[in-house]
């Protein structure tokens, strides 16, 4: 691919003598995003028998966990501009029939509406999930702003951000964790493993890092101890360990300055494609209203349904979502879920991330003409 669909880690701030600190959130990682959701479904006591609804418009694999544990998914229709439609969820308050709902924060957006239905739900004793598995850097960032309101079990997919497959949890009925102990041996070899392999690629092509081999050398040898050997027993060398690990996980989450970073230049390439294309005619799905949402991707519809093809035959990463992962729905759940049907066909996200400029957006609003042409 010459214009990848995610970003390229970039760890020219890691600092030698940063010291990390403990975030005040209740937060809990999981492996990736799914697992995420399903401890957030027994966390907050849905179980077998119980009704969750749930936006069509969503991939199978996200919520399959929770359908596993006996949850039965009612699903309900969004608008075109990927924004909750009210009356479907007025329809079932008012019906009392389920326990919990979903609401998706699609690719970087906060809808504006969620603040009503969260106060409606908390009003009928209803839990919320707040999916942000697009939006971790929405809510990290929006978290302690006073005109955002999120709910308070929210499940988030670090792996859009950083490319590692990692999610986490915020669950209200939790005791506090520390934001950075990880308990799945996977998930740290699956982080560690990557960011040491970035470092070792970034020094080697710039030099510019202010570490040397010898400290990642230590650094490998630290995670394979704590990973394999320990098997988690407290002693002086898992102390160290855990030490080196927190502190390179600290920098990248807890680094403010570098996480906003990332959000300017996501919004700056985000608005400079939504002009571009609006010149060729092209609307975008979703536009930016607030000063909260960082996008994750720009969404266009293609209703000749063609383009993603030609353009990832051109070197672009853009994808489909959720594209064959959609749930299966009866034929009577169809009726209700005209929009989802849509959008699942036509919908085309094209890559705005920060590791991209403004040569790349051109590229890809150039090759975009030419397929309509």
């Amino acid at each position: 691919m010459i214009i990848y669909s995610k970003p390229e880690i970039e760890i020219s701030f890691l600092r030698k003598n940063f010291t990390p600190s403990h975030l005040n959130l209740n937060l809990d990682f999981t492996f990736d995003g799914r697992t995420a959701l399903e401890k957030l479904a027994i966390e907050i006591g849905l179980k077998s028998g119980d009704k969750i609804l749930i936006p069509g418009f969503i991939c199978y694999s996200a919520i399959k966990p929770i359908i596993n544990l006996g949850v039965i998914p009612i699903y309900y229709d969004i608008n075109l501009n990927l924004t909750i439609n009210w009356s479907n969820i007025l329809i079932h308050l008012e019906k009392n029939d389920i326990k919990c709902i979903l609401l998706v924060n699609y690719f970087g957006f906060i809808d504006k509406e969620k603040t009503k239905i969260i106060y409606l739900c908390e009003d009928h004793k209803l839990k919320v999930i707040d999916d942000y598995c697009h939006s971790f850097l929405s809510y990290f960032l929006s978290i302690k702003t006073k005109k955002t309101i999120h709910g308070e079990n929210v499940a988030f997919n670090l792996n859009k951000t950083l490319r590692t497959k990692c999610g986490a949890y915020v669950c209200k009925s939790s005791k506090k964790k520390n934001f950075l102990i990880l308990k799945n041996k996977k998930i740290l070899l699956s982080i560690f493993y990557f960011i040491i392999h970035r470092i070792e690629l970034i020094n080697k092509k710039h030099n510019i890092l202010n570490i040397n081999s010898d400290m990642v050398d230590k650094l490998k040898n630290n995670i394979k101890r704590f990973v394999f050997l320990n098997n988690g027993k407290k002693n002086k060398s898992n102390n160290k360990s855990k030490s080196q690990i927190k502190k390179i996980l600290a920098q990248i989450i807890s680094n403010k300055n570098y996480l906003n970073q990332i959000k300017k230049k996501r919004i700056d390439n985000y608005l400079n494609l939504y002009r571009m294309l609006k010149d060729i005619g092209i609307e975008p799905i979703q536009k930016i209203e607030d000063l909260y949402s960082v996008p994750q991707v720009l969404a266009i519809s293609d209703k000749k349904g063609k383009l993603n093809k030609y353009l990832r035959l051109n070197g672009i990463g853009s994808y489909k979502w959720p594209d064959i992962e959609l749930p299966s729905f009866t034929n009577e759940q169809k009726i209700y879920l005209q929009n989802t049907l849509f959008l699942q066909k036509s919908i085309v996200c094209l890559p705005i991330h920060q590791s991209i400029n403004m040569e790349d957006m051109k590229y890809i609003v150039e090759k975009i003409k030419d397929f309509y042409l």
